[in-house]
């Protein structure tokens, strides 16, 4: 009878109040576990789909998942500035820092390209620096390479806001 009933009732609160505990256990895993990893997750495949790298995850948090965070914000600077250099390398004379020949080509096919479709006109000046083999066999690379980036430097400095320059090749620029 009633003792059995009294142990019903006091079952059936245990299982209650552990029904309670565990969902209240799940609502904090779901707060601060499963939410973070989602947001992390969707950050990761913004920077995966866009290519962005300059996307931060930006989560301040003292546990794994914002030491997670904050490491992937630092490989995605770390990416960004090592992309940036392999860019500058890719599009750029070493010995001149101007544009090398394919950017500098790729330059003027879409000016030539816009100025057909505006009805506007460009210019484009090709520069040789005449004798400069014997230059080279005379004073010497090092002489002739100082040649070259003075040559560069005094087309920078002249050249207009809107103007490019680069290296065409050996001495042409």
């Amino acid at each position: 009878g009633k003792g059995e009933d009294t142990l019903t009732v006091g079952a059936i609160g245990s299982l209650f109040m552990l029904s309670l505990v565990l969902a209240v256990l799940l609502l904090l895993l779901q707060i601060s576990v499963v939410r973070p990893l989602r947001h992390l997750t969707r950050s990761i495949e913004n920077v995966r789909r866009t290519g962005d790298l300059s996307l931060r995850i930006g989560m301040n948090r003292d546990d794994e998942i914002g030491l997670l965070a904050y490491n992937f914000d630092r490989l995605l600077a770390i990416l960004a500035d090592r992309t940036n250099v392999l860019e500058e390398l890719a599009t750029t004379d070493g010995l001149t820092r101007l544009s090398n020949r394919r950017t500098i080509m790729e330059y003027l096919t879409q000016q030539i390209d816009r100025s057909t479709t505006e009805s506007d006109s460009i210019s484009v000046l090709l520069l040789d620096v005449d004798h400069f083999k014997r230059i080279n066999d005379t004073a010497g690379h090092a002489v002739g390479d100082r040649v070259l980036r003075q040559v560069a430097d005094t087309l920078k400095r002249t050249m207009g806001k809107d103007e490019r320059a680069g290296r065409y090749g050996g001495e042409e620029f």
